[in-house]
């Protein structure tokens, strides 16, 4: 084997432990979460009182269903 075949077989190994460890974006939640999120939305459409505070709430409901209706695919495919 080639020492440059080495030496890159060594990194990709090290990048892979990195990924394993890598810091979260401050603002992510776990799946189980953004579940519990869009049924709290959704019952507080139930209980809202006005029709302006139905229409935000609404809205809200609108856009955290739309990404959370499903579980996050892979990348690849959302792009085709």
């Amino acid at each position: 084997m080639h020492p440059r075949d080495l030496c890159r077989r060594q990194c990709d190994a090290q990048a892979s432990v990195e990924r394993l460890y890598k810091r979260l974006h401050p603002e992510f939640i776990e799946w189980e979460d953004v579940q519990l999120t869009r049924l709290t939305v959704l019952e507080r459409v139930e209980k809202a009182t006005t029709t302006k505070q139905k229409f935000d709430l609404l809205s809200d409901a609108l856009v955290i269903s739309l990404h959370s209706v499903t579980p996050p695919d892979r990348v690849g495919v959302i792009r085709r």
